[in-house]
């Protein structure tokens, strides 16, 4: 769900999974009842080059300017066009890419390499707080083909504070003197996130009414990032059953100390947060 602040400008990436490449892109906000309420500014991908070499683990182009770790790119061979996520960029003799996926086909000199990734911004949204508001995209090509898509959206006064694709390079680095891609980290990063907006789901408080302290979550998601590394495959020595359950364990206990004892969270959505009282209850006994 796409995220926008009431109080500053927010961007956000999207490429076509079927691998359009779009010469034109528009993005509208609308709201519940299907009136529009803003445009957004977009960015078209920039980049476009050809192969140059290639070997098992890699491939170099003329030019990676325009991309960036975490881009889609385009690969035509022969006539087929491959979606890829773009991992890391190296620079040899010539730009080396590297792929988050193998492709299928060994690249010749001269294939195209071409950006999907467009960057989408919404300016400070003035509109009522809350979920049920839609953004949708319509992008063309240059021979007139069209794609549109729908995302879901929620107007937000904060944005809670999520895992990163640097929170896991650390905690790989710090506990398990390992090192991966971007493209894995950012992967491990979007589960935790996942998990921790489920979780809050469940206790029926939303994630974006929460005033957003810097470290609010911060116990959560390295207790989160250890829990989804351990379903990698990626946990100290021992029965690998054993120690996925006490990870999951550890990030529930952790969750649930930080909702229990929150203090900044905005209950009746009047954009003024309060103290998280106890509730007190009354139970009725018979004798």
């Amino acid at each position: 769900m796409i995220e926008l602040r009431t109080d500053q400008a927010i961007s956000f990436k999207w490429y076509s999974g079927a691998g359009l490449v779009p010469a034109s892109l528009t993005a509208k906000l609308y709201d519940r009842s299907s009136s529009l309420i803003v445009a957004g500014v977009v960015a078209l991908p920039t980049a476009s080059t050809t192969v140059v070499a290639q070997s098992a683990a890699y491939f170099d182009v003329v030019s990676s300017a325009g991309m960036s770790a975490g881009d889609r790119l385009s690969i035509t061979n022969d006539g087929v066009a491959y979606v890829r996520e773009l991992a890391r960029i190296e620079s040899a003799a010539s730009d080396r890419l590297y792929l988050a996926a193998d492709l299928p086909v060994a690249l010749d000199t001269g294939d195209a390499v071409v950006g999907l990734t467009s960057t989408i911004t919404f300016a400070a949204v003035s509109a009522t707080i809350g979920e049920g508001y839609r953004v949708e995209l319509v992008a063309t090509d240059a021979g007139g083909v069209v794609e549109r898509a729908v995302l879901g959206a929620a107007v937000v006064r904060w944005t809670w504070e999520q895992c990163a694709a640097a929170d896991v390079a650390r905690v790989l680095s710090a506990v398990f003197q390992d090192e991966r891609s971007h493209a894995f980290c950012v992967d491990v990063a979007d589960r935790v996130n996942a998990k921790i907006e489920h979780a809050l789901d469940a206790t029926g408080r939303r994630p974006w009414l929460y005033s957003g302290a810097s470290n609010l979550f911060s116990e959560v998601i390295q207790s989160g990032v250890r829990y989804v590394l351990a379903d990698c495959g990626i946990a100290p020595t021992g029965d690998l059953v054993s120690i996925l359950r006490e990870m999951r364990f550890a990030f529930d206990d952790s969750l649930r100390a930080v909702v229990a004892g929150l203090r900044e969270y905005d209950g009746d959505d009047d954009g003024e947060t309060v103290a998280n009282d106890r509730p007190l209850y009354s139970i009725r006994t018979i004798r």
